[in-house]
């Protein structure tokens, strides 16, 4: 759940929590589903808070909407990559593709099949015996490796990132961020999906405003744990936010842990 999704300062969080609102209750306030009208605003935003404006895809969006201002405030939860089975493969969560995976699989076991021998000479030619085995095993793996990808896609799943959260400084300090996160994790696991699934980039110091959503959640503090995409932005983010003195965490939903 990066909460603005950037490799800086993140100041959405902080924002949310210290700015305070002078212009409607939150009452106010109706959540929708994004919709493509919503898209440019969205990105001119994000630009202007030097947050990540790719990957704006207006229906995975929350939309924080008052009656007369329009849209207020926003966040998604975006797809990151398949869940790596880490004890089967040595990949971080989100890294590389299932296909590749099972392809280093179906390769070793080509290596260690003395089965069939792999025709040379005379026997390579298309009529002979050794090419048409040698052809029928090729034609078996190829049928096993689709197996399996279909298999591990059905097992591995899908991780998220709950990213682009952002309330207009004026409307901020009334909860709607708190709401847009909420509203989010509740479609997210309306969908069948796992919470335990989706992850966050935020500073250390804006963890407690996620204790006070009420939500369970734990750091991941081992590199290969965190999901390859966000590995870089923890490096190149942290050489800036080091220089102020804050410090990038990666964290998960629904843990059950204290941090």
């Amino acid at each position: 759940f990066s909460f603005d999704n950037r490799c800086s300062t993140r100041r959405c969080v902080a924002h949310c929590m210290s700015s305070s609102s002078t212009i409607s209750s939150s009452s106010d306030i109706t959540y929708r589903q994004g919709k493509p009208s919503d898209a440019f605003l969205i990105r001119k935003a994000l630009i202007g808070e030097l947050m990540n404006p790719l990957g704006v895809e207006p229906n995975r969006f929350r939309i924080a909407e008052h009656p007369r201002d329009g849209v207020v405030g926003w966040g998604q939860i975006k797809p990151l990559g398949p869940k790596i089975n880490s004890n089967k493969y040595n990949a971080q969560p989100g890294s590389g593709s299932i296909e590749d995976n099972v392809d280093e699989d179906v390769w070793l076991e080509f290596e260690n099949d003395d089965t069939v021998a792999f025709p040379n000479g005379f026997d390579s030619l298309p009529w002979t015996k050794e090419y048409r085995a040698a052809s029928e095993a090729a034609r078996r793996r190829r049928q096993k490796r689709e197996l399996m990808v279909g298999q591990e896609r059905m097992n591995s799943g899908q991780i998220w990132e709950l990213a682009s959260i952002y309330v207009l400084p004026e409307y901020r300090s009334q909860g709607i961020g708190s709401e847009v996160v909420r509203q989010l994790l509740k479609r997210h696991e309306d969908l069948g999906r796992e919470k335990s699934d989706v992850y966050a980039l935020t500073l250390e110091k804006t963890l407690d405003w996620y204790k006070h959503l009420g939500m369970d959640f734990a750091l991941v503090e081992k590199s290969e744990e965190i999901p390859s995409q966000m590995s870089f932005e923890i490096s190149a983010g942290n050489i800036i936010t080091g220089m102020l003195g804050e410090q990038l965490v990666c964290f998960r939903a629904g843990q059950n842990t204290e941090c």
